[in-house]
């Protein structure tokens, strides 16, 4: 999976390089954001500028990651 993270001061951005983002690849992205939050990182951007489609999976993740954070 291409993710690209960026540091600004204390914003965190994840950058999904992937035109689709679902189940096959999801794990991956989650604990890139999971070790991200654990690591004290609070304000956090996903960039899915380039993802043209996620499934229901994704949007249950992207949930999670929110409540987790």
């Amino acid at each position: 999976m291409n993710l690209i993270t960026d540091r600004t001061n204390d914003i965190v951005i994840v950058r999904v390089g992937e035109t689709r983002l679902m189940y096959p690849s999801l794990p991956e992205f989650a604990n890139t954001v999971t070790g991200l939050i654990h690591g004290g990182a609070r304000k956090l951007v996903i960039d899915l500028t380039q993802v043209g489609y996620i499934d229901s999976a994704t949007i249950g993740c992207l949930m999670d990651l929110y409540r987790h954070a």
